[in-house]
């Protein structure tokens, strides 16, 4: 029961390149008007002046768009009478689905991606604002106790693993739906 219209059919695609449009603006700004960008720590700017950065978000839009039209655009609802998620994530497992499972993880990808942009993105303006002052910040010393000195990928990292569990819960209830109609 997918939406018809662009934006259903296309939602994926049109979130990925919102965010890429937003972090190159901001990026491309801080770059050009702020404090500097290669203070700010992200090694795909201290390369190329921020270019290899460009062609990475690139790969990445090329990505998602052929995860959309490749995965998201032809899978169906596997439809299994249960009695709750759990239930319905185990008779998916011992089925023959793989198709289903790995639907699950691209989609538990794209949104923790989403996420772990948004995140970049927040890092920028927040770098942005303070400028010269930023690694004096609470937040920059918190952010260089994270992984790689980042907070994107923390955020990354925990919402692939929320959101794969929520797509079997919501694929559960889309299941139940489903049944009810046939009923």
């Amino acid at each position: 029961m997918r939406k018809n219209t662009f934006f259903g059919k296309n939602k994926f695609i049109l979130i990925a390149i919102f965010l890429f449009a937003l972090d190159f603006g901001v990026t491309w700004y801080l770059i050009n008007f702020g404090p500097g960008g290669l203070d700010e720590g992200n090694p795909l700017f201290e390369i190329d002046g921020g270019y290899l950065a460009l062609v990475v978000n690139f790969l990445y839009l090329s990505l998602v768009f052929g995860l959309e039209k490749l995965v998201f655009n032809k899978y169906q609802t596997v439809v299994l009478d249960a009695s709750g998620s759990f239930e319905y994530t185990k008779k998916i497992f011992k089925s023959d689905k793989t198709d289903f499972v790995v639907v699950s993880i691209v989609f538990a990808f794209v949104l923790s991606t989403f996420l772990s942009r948004a995140m970049a993105i927040i890092d920028w303006v927040v770098y942005g604002f303070y400028k010269g002052e930023f690694h004096k910040t609470k937040y920059a010393i918190l952010r260089s106790k994270m992984p790689f000195g980042r907070y994107d990928s923390l955020i990354a990292v925990i919402s692939l693993i929320v959101f794969y569990v929520l797509w079997f819960h919501i694929e559960y209830r889309r299941s139940q739906k489903l049944l009810k109609i046939e009923l």
